[in-house]
């Protein structure tokens, strides 16, 4: 028995302006491209975050535990509260008196520097000119 005969789609199909979608597919490949690179990029610097992190952490495991053994060996223990009699308490004798603020006293202005001076006739000038 045969079966119906299958049509057959057609192999070549007529693309208007090849040269155009030629370009965005390889512009879009390119695009793609960079962004896998970046995110490997990503990747990487990620890692290498996480490597440095653990590396500091047994670092600073490392340095807690050599101060420890040093503070143990070398210092004298000390109570972290003084006894209540040797606690200094202080009292306020007398109110402060409220001291008035100086009056402000106006300086006189500063003779102008001849670059300021041109700087300033060159700002007139040129605002003359932008509104001529």
């Amino acid at each position: 028995m045969k079966t119906k005969k299958e049509k057959k789609a057609p192999v070549h199909v007529m693309v208007e302006q090849p040269l155009q979608l030629r370009k965005l597919i390889l512009s879009a490949a390119i695009d793609a491209t960079k962004l896998l690179k970046e995110y490997e990029e990503f990747v990487a610097l990620k890692e290498r975050k996480l490597k440095t992190l653990r590396y500091l952490h047994k670092e600073m495991r490392n340095i807690k535990s050599i101060s420890k053994e040093f503070d143990d060996r070398h210092f004298p223990q000390i109570p972290h509260e003084l006894p209540v009699e040797h606690r200094k308490v202080h009292t306020l004798k007398s109110v402060p008196k409220i001291v008035e603020a100086p009056k402000t006293v106006t300086l006189p202005k500063k003779p102008v520097s001849e670059i300021e001076r041109l700087n300033s006739e060159l700002r007139e000038i040129e605002e003359k000119l932008g509104s001529l």
